[in-house]
């Protein structure tokens, strides 16, 4: 019975809550969210066989100019589409570019990177230093990166130190990758620093 009786004032409460909350409306904001939904291993083989990665290069590169049909403000990739050098040299990778050039959309892709200044040399397990989402304008530029900050345990990456909110031109964006959108103190920290549109990453496989 106490179980029920605890379930049933969340529920009440929860109720009223919603019912008192003034509207806020919608952004306005029309994404598209790429799903590639393909099995782990073709992400992590990829990494090693060029014929993988051309894969996923070709399966992102289709979808994503499918997606670009529907007019979108934003184009979203998943966390970690492409285990390519997508950030080498603080270079952006030129398909990547060239495609949101193309397309005059938008893009915020999830991409394994390197630390600033360095190429992906670092031994095994990883050759990447973050697991980042990175922010393309219109014109194929860099507008941003955020590298993730809340790891789980046995991910082959380092935490990283940058904002979770970045500016975009659709207003600041406030980003989570995978599970680091459990945390109710990261999500109100996203909020305090000013996002105005929240975007949660996960890696689709």
């Amino acid at each position: 019975a106490a179980p029920g009786l605890c379930l049933g004032v969340a529920l009440a409460f929860g109720l009223l809550r919603l019912s008192s909350s003034p509207a806020t409306g919608s952004s306005g904001v029309r994404a598209a969210i790429v799903q590639g939904a393909v099995p782990i291993q073709v992400y992590w083989e990829s990494a090693t066989r060029p014929a993988g990665q051309r894969f996923l290069s070709d399966l992102y590169l289709r979808l994503t100019r499918r997606a670009s049909e529907l007019s979108p403000d934003l184009i979203l990739w998943p966390e970690q589409p492409v285990l390519g050098d997508l950030l080498g040299q603080d270079r952006l990778d030129s398909m990547v570019s060239s495609l949101a050039r193309e397309l005059g959309i938008p893009m915020l892709v999830g991409a394994s990177t390197p630390r600033a200044g360095e190429g992906p040399s670092r031994p095994t397990p990883s050759p990447f230093q973050f697991n980042s989402a990175l922010l393309l304008s219109s014109d194929g530029d860099l507008l941003g990166q955020y590298d993730k900050r809340r790891l789980t345990l046995l991910e082959p990456y380092q935490p990283g130190k940058r904002s979770p909110v970045m500016a975009s031109p659709l207003g600041p964006l406030g980003l989570f990758i995978c599970e680091e959108s459990l945390y109710p103190s990261f999500r109100r920290e996203v909020v305090r620093r000013g996002a105005a549109v929240l975007v949660e990453m996960s890696n689709d496989a």
